[in-house]
């Protein structure tokens, strides 16, 4: 968020960006209907579904013409996050996890 939000909130004022890590449970739900949902909300600008069991992550990101789907994998490659200035390398995303083989 570009906004102040107190250490004590439930509820982050107009998200800019939204992280999700997939799980075999959620994964449907998350690349589905919540993508819908996020598409929906106007402040949100990139939602980034990142595989918790290889080094890959699905940025979806507003355009003017609609949304963008990218997919990014290897730990040398970055996610780049045009809304916020930010490029965030996947070996960083992924420190300290244990992916599978």
């Amino acid at each position: 968020t570009c906004s102040p939000v107190t250490d004590d909130a439930d509820v982050v004022p107009n998200p800019v960006v939204v992280f999700e890590v997939l799980s075999a449970s959620t994964a449907r739900v998350d690349r589905t209907l919540k993508a819908a949902e996020y598409q929906a909300t106007p402040s949100i600008q990139h939602y980034v579904m990142l595989e918790h069991t290889r080094d890959e992550a699905v940025v979806l990101s507003r355009r003017a013409d609609g949304w963008a789907e990218e997919r990014v994998t290897g730990l040398d490659a970055s996610v780049h996050l045009d809304a916020v200035g930010v490029e965030l390398p996947m070996a960083e995303l992924y420190r300290r996890t244990r992916l599978s083989s």
